[in-house]
This record gives structure tokens, sequence and C-alpha cells, in this order.
């Protein structure tokens, strides 16, 4: 077993694109392509299986040489999640993580399904990254079946029962995981990071001040306020203009202009006026720190982990206070709102908060003090 290195499970499951949200897009900015002598990201510092490694482990798969660690892991329980559970253990063979005596996971579902190859003696290193319990995320969606919500809910209460550091990017957070938290939890806090946009293009937009919303379209992150606040101010001033970027259900409104799911993320951030955050509960929305990388400024609500952002004090925030549609409609109405060509003030301020506390650079320097910090402890 190898103490030199911590392992970052990078479940295999994600696909590791800078454009993705949660672990998948936050590992992929700030950890995919580097190297380090404390820890290894398992979906490329790992090596991978040969030939007639491979064709042992299909064999030994062809006699259910691994079906009670499947059903250990709650494979009979679930739907939706069976991928998930045979591709992490499989995941976990083949970069030989036994090995290792330190592993960070990212989500609960990676960590649930490994469990049953996890030895007592390792040490789990854990970060969630949801905006709500993962069990409640699963069942604000419908295509997850009653076991699949079921499992994860016992993944979640596993999860943090295993972990013996808990990981998390301020204080703020600790709100929403509440209930999984107990007074022998050790927790950890290091700032959430993005890695810098670069090679940006200018779109032949129109006049009108342009506000860009990004993500899934459900109660957490608000939605509903947007399109409300956005109507109401839309009756009065038709200056402005709504745009939308991701997956769900088409919405047309009068102003609104529904561009879908996109991998053009970064180019339209760079090319509107305001991103805005209406978020119900706030982990620490990968967006935001890719909107600070650009400059462009921020509409926020000030709710859990993104409270610390209000902190900051940039001039390229405006913090609308809790979530309401009434309070986003009075900051549409208002002098702030801007062509960002008359807001380059704000522009600034993002841009150098960025670099101050918020760099993929800046993240790894504290991620390998933490480890170095961790590693000491362990020995």
């Amino acid at each position: 077993m190898s103490s030199n290195k911590i392992l970052v499970f990078a479940s295999p499951i994600y696909s590791l694109k800078t454009t993705d949200g949660g672990p998948s897009g936050f590992l992929a900015q700030n950890l995919s392509g580097f190297k380090s002598d404390l820890y290894d990201l398992s979906a490329q510092d790992c090596p991978y299986p040969s030939l007639g490694q491979r064709f042992h482990k299909k064999l030994g798969k062809f006699f259910n040489l691994d079906k009670q660690k499947l059903i250990d892991a709650g494979i009979e329980k679930v739907n939706r999640f069976e991928c998930w559970i045979r591709s992490s253990q499989e995941h976990f063979f083949d970069i030989k993580a036994s090995n290792y005596k330190f592993i960070y996971f990212h989500d609960v579902w990676t960590l649930k399904s490994c469990l049953p190859l996890i030895r007592p003696d390792q040490i789990i290193l854990f970060q969630p990254h949801c905006p709500e319990l993962p069990s409640e995320e699963i069942e604000s969606q419908k295509v997850f079946s009653p076991g699949d919500i079921e499992w994860t809910k016992e993944a979640q209460r596993d999860a943090f029962s295993r972990a013996n550091i808990l990981i998390f990017p301020n204080s703020y957070v600790l709100d929403i995981y509440g209930s999984l938290l107990s007074h022998a939890s050790k927790i950890f806090y290091i700032n959430s990071a993005a890695r810098k946009v670069t090679h940006l293009r200018h779109f032949p937009l129109n006049e009108k001040i342009h506000l860009l919303y990004i993500g899934r379209r459900n109660k957490i992150k608000g939605f509903d306020l947007i399109l409300e606040g956005f109507r109401e101010a839309y009756k009065q001033r038709k200056d402005i203009n709504l745009l939308l970027l991701g997956s769900g259900q088409e919405t047309n409104l009068e102003g609104v202009y529904d561009i879908g799911f996109t991998d053009a993320v970064h180019q339209w951030i760079y090319n509107c006026d305001f991103v805005v955050n209406c978020n119900r509960q706030s982990y620490f929305d990968l967006s935001v720190l890719e909107t600070l990388s650009i400059g462009t400024p921020i509409i926020l609500t000030d709710t859990n982990g993104h409270h610390q952002l209000v902190e900051d004090g940039s001039a390229g925030i405006i913090n609308m206070g809790p979530p309401d549609s009434t309070a986003l409609k009075e900051v549409l109405l208002s002098s702030k709102i801007k062509k960002k060509a008359e807001n380059l003030a704000a522009v600034t301020a993002n841009q150098t908060l960025y670099e101050k506390k918020y760099s993929d650079s800046l993240y790894r320097k504290n991620l390998e003090q933490l480890f170095g910090k961790i590693l000491a402890e362990y020995r």
C-alpha cells in the first residue's frame, strides 16, 4: 500500500470536460492535466491495466467473482445507478486503488459503490458538491426510481459516516449537510476555484443589455424566480434580454431567448452583460467562478456558500439578498444594470478577485498544503 500520495478518485462516470458542472467540471478545471508529488488523479495518473489484465478481469466477471461486492454496494436495489456501481468498482480494481492509504472522493454515489472494496485502515477524504442533499437532488428528477432514491439516502449516510475527513469550500455550506454531520466529523476548508477562461470570441449581439442564466431549470437553482423577476422587470424596461443556457423544458416568453444546451458556455458568459444566479441554496457554483475569471458582472442571491462571495465585496457582484423574484425585479430596474462596456470597473473588480482567491493555480497550491498537512498527521 502506498502512503506517499493521495488518490483523487475520479469516477469513470465523469467525462472530465471543463464545460461540465459538479465534480466532473471541478476536477477537469483544477486538477486535470497537472502532476503532483502529493496526489494522483485516477483518470490520468494511474496506470491502465494491460490487455492480459483486462482479459483476466473480464474472465473473472464472467464467473461472477465480484458479485458479492456488487450486492454489498446495493446493486440489487437500484435502477439507473447500476452502471455507476459497476463502473466505479471496475475503476477501483483497474487503478489498484487498494494500494493507496488515502482516497479522496467527490460524490456519495461513487464512494457508496466502492465501500465494499475499501479496507478499514484506508483513510477516506470526501467532498460533496451538491447545493442540496444528494437524495433531494435525485428525488426532484422524475427519471429515478424509488429504489434509486432510497439507495441515495443510504449512500449519503454511509459516505459521511465512513469519511475520515470532510472537505468544504467554506463553513457556510454546512447548513446544507447538517443532518449528515456529527461532532466527530473532521472538517477542512479550501476555497473552490476554476481554470481561467481563454480563447474568447465576440458574438454580434444587439444593443440590448443581455442577462444570462446557466444551469438546470429547477427549484433549487431558482429558475422560477428568474423568469418571474425578469417578466415583471421587462414590463417596465424593454432594453433587457434574458438568455437561457442548459437543458430543460423550452421557455417561450417575450424578451427570453432559449439557447438550450451548449458547449460554448464561456463564450456566452463573455458576450453577455450580466450572469444571473438566484439559487435558493448554494454550494459554490463553478459557473460563478468561471464568470469571475472572465469578469462579467454577476447578480447573486446571498445563500449558503455564496455568502463568501458577498463578503468578498467585489464591485462586480450585485447582492440581491435572499432568493426572491421581487428583489430580482428591483435590481433589474436599477441603474446598476447597464452594458458591460459602461461597467468596466465591475469587470476589473471580478477579474482581480478571481486572481486573488479563486484561480486554479492558487487552488492547487492550497490543495498541496492541505494534503501535506493530512499526510503528516496520519503517518
